[in-house]
């Protein structure tokens, strides 16, 4: 039996070989001579060494043959390209203008190009040697990108750290990619994040850190051995003028597609996180294959008709690095990117960033479209009778013209009116008057959102994706827009549902020049994740219908399997738990290897902007609609208490339960927990995805209480 195991694995290694033509530079095929092949595909299909160059995957034709490149192979294009083109703006306080007021500071691609060089050459100042990792936290902003791309140019690896990691997950992230310097946004950050452990990283041969919000603070630095020396962002580049630039062309003679240039790490929703090594290639293929689409596209003058975004997501989320970074340094059409306040994700200031920038394509995380919901849904609650049928109206015209669409048929009757007289306004207000396209990814986005949206002229677009992928793995055109769908397999990616069930449901694997080179030091996972025809397995559960269309159902990892050995996937139930009641903002299912299932609730509140966590003061949207309930209750804890509200949410819980397709699938019990779940709090990632191990290890004693006490 073993032998035959043998050689099925060294067919599927010959077919592997077959399906490609390989790109590697002489010094990564001397270590392909010395691949283990006891260990499957070790150094050819994955690796978990950072030094490691793996050969690109080129597909003999089509898509996946195009000519692998650098990122700063793009850079330089775009410098030829656009290169008096204003490509980065952000408002700022400027000392001596205005009094201080917020003027728009803004970049062009030259200008890009001097301080990303003057970076670089910082870098060989500090003796950053070529391959070494750098560590970058903080808010976005024109410097931020800056260090980014001078990190690349310089031919080292960045890590990006979430802006809410604490201290520790912050020296665990730094200490595991052997970072030899730290980038971040100011003293403060510094002092909160790293100076706790400053110890181990001076023994690790950290000696500076740049700060590149901090753009001319004044500080007397310490010359004593020992310490670590702390620039501003000015001082900083001041180094880089006295390198000359050929010292920064010569460390790119060196730079391969195949090498790795970013470690993402995940952010350990069912585990402890991971070093994802991305290559040149893996962060350039996606982008070098949309210039090919647009070019196919034929669209006249697209080099000069400018794409307008607002950037905001944290760039230590690959998405985010994809779709603002990555975008602007390889997309060939011209790209504005506005950058948003440090406090956008936690305040209105987002919507202010959107009314200036009025972007033309805008990604967000499911989050920022309920918040944008809930200001629409304020500002009718406050408007006039009339106001609110003519909305009502508008609406339903809106969804019933996105139905045609996806069915290809012609616009409903008074469609056209709506827009003009409701549907255009309210596009306006938030700054969406030139909208194009709305995605939305990182976590999944109820049904409910979704129709709201849609009904206003503003689908929602489902971009399916992982830090192993580089991202997007799926597209939708305008003309195939499916609300509830993830889109279809990206142009030049493979995908295939592994060990589907009767429905068709099973492991959704990829394959394609996007997929990551494996984790970082991490030679058993890497191993586990490839399978002998090349595929990546993702972990997420779903199927692909006849047209084609991706749909998720949950994640393997969070299945939830009885006492009595059955399998529920608890994302689809707590989906209908929160569409059944709008006084939910979140619902985690519980029932790992017990007889029922449960579920933790918590209730819509207002959030804290200055302190960035949410209240127990029960949202407007909350309030008025427990008052048709007769309570009066005003804080989460009163509603806990209430019960009149505790009557409306089990009706909410009896109508998903006679929907569930079995009886395991019902939730017999539930609570009301006194506070929402947060990042700080630490039930959220950083992209807002619901941390399941953590909730159930925070919440034990209320979980064992629900399961113990007599069902309601």
């Amino acid at each position: 039996m073993d032998e035959y195991e043998d050689q099925k694995d060294e067919n599927a290694d010959r077919q592997l070989i077959h399906d490609f033509n390989f790109y590697i530079s002489e010094d990564g095929i001397k270590h392909i001579s010395q691949a283990d092949y006891h260990t499957r595909f070790r150094n050819i299909l994955w690796t978990s060494d950072i030094n490691q160059e793996l050969p690109i995957k080129m597909a003999k034709e089509g898509f996946g043959g195009e000519i692998p490149l650098t990122v700063p192979t793009n850079f330089f294009k775009q410098i030829e390209l656009f290169r008096n083109e204003i490509c980065m703006q952000m408002k700022r306080r400027v000392t001596g203008i205005n009094d201080g007021e917020y003027v728009m500071v803004q970049y062009n691609w030259q200008q890009f190009y001097d301080k990303a060089m003057l970076f670089a050459k910082t870098l060989h100042h500090f003796g950053i040697k070529e391959r070494t990792t750098i560590s970058i936290m903080g808010y976005n902003s024109p410097e931020h990108f800056i260090a980014m791309m001078g990190s690349f140019l310089a031919n080292c690896v960045i890590t990006e750290i979430y802006i809410t990691n604490g201290a520790e997950a912050c020296h665990q992230q730094v200490i595991h990619s052997r970072s030899k310097l730290i980038v971040c946004d100011t003293l403060a950050t510094y002092k909160e994040k790293f100076l706790p452990y400053k110890a181990d990283y001076l023994a690790k041969g950290i000696r500076s850190v740049i700060l590149f919000g901090e753009l001319s603070y004044e500080r007397t630095f310490s010359k004593k051995k020992g310490e670590i020396r702390i620039y501003n962002w000015t001082q900083a580049l001041s180094f880089g003028e006295n390198v000359e630039n050929q010292v920064i062309f010569r460390r790119l003679k060196d730079q391969e597609p195949g090498q790795c240039c970013n470690l993402v790490y995940t952010s350990g929703t069912t585990g402890d996180s991971k070093g994802v090594m991305l290559s040149h290639d893996n962060m350039t293929w996606y982008w070098s294959v949309q210039n090919k689409l647009l070019e196919h596209k034929g669209i006249p003058d697209y080099r000069t008709q400018v794409v307008h975004q607002v950037c905001y997501l944290p760039m230590s989320h690959i998405t985010a690095q994809m779709s603002d970074f990555m975008r602007l340094i390889c997309y060939n059409q011209p790209l504005l990117l506005t950058f948003a306040q440090p406090d956008a994700l936690m305040s209105a200031t987002l919507v202010e960033t959107l009314r200036e920038a009025r972007p033309t394509e805008f990604l967000a995380v499911p989050r920022i479209y309920e918040k944008l919901r809930d200001i629409i849904k304020d500002q009718m609650r406050e408007s006039s009778q009339i106001r609110k049928s003519l909305f009502k109206w508008a609406k339903e015209k809106g969804y019933q013209n996105i139905l045609a669409r996806q069915e290809n048929e012609p616009s409903p009757f008074g469609y056209n009116l709506s827009k003009f007289m409701i549907l255009n306004k309210i596009k306006k207000e938030l700054g969406l008057d030139r909208i194009e396209k709305l995605y939305y990814g990182a976590a999944p986005l109820s049904d409910k959102v979704k129709k709201f949206f849609a009904s206003l002229n503003m689908p929602l677009i489902n971009m399916y994706g992982l830090s192993e992928s580089a991202a997007a793995t799926t597209y939708m055109e305008d003309a195939n827009i499916r609300l509830h769908k993830a889109g279809k397999t990206f142009p030049g990616t493979q995908m295939k549902v592994f060990n589907p069930d009767e429905q068709g449901v099973g492991e959704i694997c990829l394959k394609g020049r996007n997929i990551f080179m494996g984790y970082l030091d991490n030679d058993q996972d890497s191993q586990e994740v490839f399978d002998g025809e090349g595929y990546f397995h993702t972990g997420d559960m779903g199927f692909i219908d006849q047209d084609g269309f991706l749909e998720i159902t949950g994640r393997i990892k969070e299945l939830i399997i009885t006492a009595g050995g059955e399998n529920v996937s608890p994302l689809q139930i707590e989906n209908q738990l929160r569409e059944n009641c709008p006084l939910l903002r979140q619902a985690v299912v519980i029932g790992d290897e017990r007889k029922f299932l449960i579920a933790l609730f918590t209730l819509k509140v207002k959030f804290d902007v200055q302190l960035g966590k949410p209240t127990n003061e029960l949202a407007p949207e909350v309030l008025s609609y427990i008052q048709t309930l007769n309570s009066k209750a005003r804080t989460t804890r009163e509603a806990g208490e209430d019960p009149n509200v505790l009557t409306f949410i089990q009706k909410c819980v009896d109508q998903v339960n006679s929907k569930a397709i079995s009886r395991v699938n019902q939730i017999k019990k539930w609570k009301v927990l006194d506070k929402d779940f947060s990042i700080d709090g630490g039930e959220l990632t950083p992209t807002m995805k619901v941390k399941r191990k953590y909730i159930a290890k925070k919440y034990q004693d209320v979980i064992d209480q629900i399961f113990h006490e007599p069902k309601l």
